[in-house]
């Protein structure tokens, strides 16, 4: 069998790994939760990519190779030490962690250099000028990650409170996210003996928040979708007939 290499991406949600051949077709891939190893702390990131990497590769043979590009590993040189004890671990396996944004900037096919950005659940952007690589942002949720997904959820939620207020708009993506809060207030209740009395009216309650949501969120596309035509009016010199 040909040499198989593994790539690793963990973010702070998930992370995705990749096991493929030298000509890079894809042998296995798996996702498993989240691998910012400075949230993990140095045991519990050795034990869940010493996990993940048996798992991937289980029923064939140890990679020739792996790069794990992970969220926080630059923090407090953890990833350095992570590293030194999955070297332990696997002392057959060549392997290297760095930070995640390596795996968007080593697929890039760009001379002299180039700018990525990672948008997962915070944000960060960094430039490669070809001799050093450069960090802007990136600091956490508390400080801004501005386009995170953490930042677009504290919005939307922000944008539902500002309504409930009287403070904001309404409209069928502002009521989709109440019909969410809704469900998540559910989610958090059933199941406890406290409410036990009530659990089958709010399964009900919740299953309708969800059909709500479903077809709120079908009317937030038909609103993008109808709204597409007179955007690209907009874009229109001015003197044009169309315009």
């Amino acid at each position: 069998m040909q040499p198989l290499f593994l790539g690793v991406d963990g973010g702070g949600t998930k992370t995705d790994l990749l096991l493929a051949g030298a000509d890079g077709a894809p042998v296995r891939r798996l996702r498993l939760g989240g691998g910012n190893v400075s949230s993990l702390g140095e045991e519990r990131s050795t034990a869940f990519l010493a996990g993940a990497i048996r798992e991937v590769s289980a029923d064939l043979p140890l990679p020739s190779g792996a790069f794990l590009g992970l969220a926080g590993a630059i923090a407090d040189g953890i990833g350095e030490r992570v590293e030194a004890r999955l070297r332990a671990l696997f002392p057959d396996l060549p392997l290297e962690i760095g930070p995640d944004i390596r795996c968007v900037i080593e697929a890039a096919e760009a001379d002299g250099g180039c700018v990525a950005a990672i948008l997962g659940t915070g944000s960060c952007v960094h430039a490669d000028d070809g001799e050093a690589l450069h960090r802007f942002g990136g600091w956490g949720w508390f400080f801004g990650d501005p386009g995170s997904g953490f930042a677009l959820g504290r919005d939307a939620v922000r944008a539902r409170l500002a309504f409930e207020d009287g403070n904001g708009p309404g409209g069928p993506l502002v009521d989709a996210i109440g019909a969410a809060l809704g469900n998540m207030v559910g989610s958090l209740t059933v199941g406890k003996p406290r409410y036990a009395a009530v659990e089958q009216k709010l399964l009900t309650l919740m299953a309708h928040c969800q059909t709500l949501q479903t077809q709120l969120l079908d009317q937030v596309q038909a609103d993008a979708e109808g709204f597409a035509p007179l955007a690209a009016a907009y874009l229109l010199p001015k003197g044009e007939p169309e315009a």
